[in-house]
């Protein structure tokens, strides 16, 4: 039956669903209540994450699939500076791009 086939076919496995998401970036204003959240923005992949802090200066990385609390800052890691420059002019890229 035709019908039958079309909707067989129509059915997705979860086996076949492709990751469509590779990275994404954020970003978070500084946020004044009872306390301060300070601005922060991110790019954000599956396995590293690059933060930055602009009113401190601060870059941190994580390694998101060793440390996924994120508790290790790799940032100052030399065999992590490769990677460091590239999600940096990734970050930047996409940041001007948002606005």
């Amino acid at each position: 039956n035709k019908n039958t086939q079309d909707n067989n076919n129509n059915n997705n496995n979860e086996n076949d669903v492709e990751e469509w998401r590779k990275e994404f970036f954020y970003e978070h204003p500084v946020h004044l209540h009872t306390t301060v959240i300070p601005a922060s923005t991110a790019l954000v992949r599956k396995d590293f994450k690059y933060m930055r802090w602009p009113d401190y200066g601060v870059e941190q990385l994580f390694d998101l699939e060793k440390d996924p609390l994120e508790l290790t800052d790799l940032i100052k890691e030399e065999e992590h500076q490769t990677r460091i420059a590239e999600m940096r002019a990734r970050h930047d890229h996409l940041q001007k791009l948002a606005f």
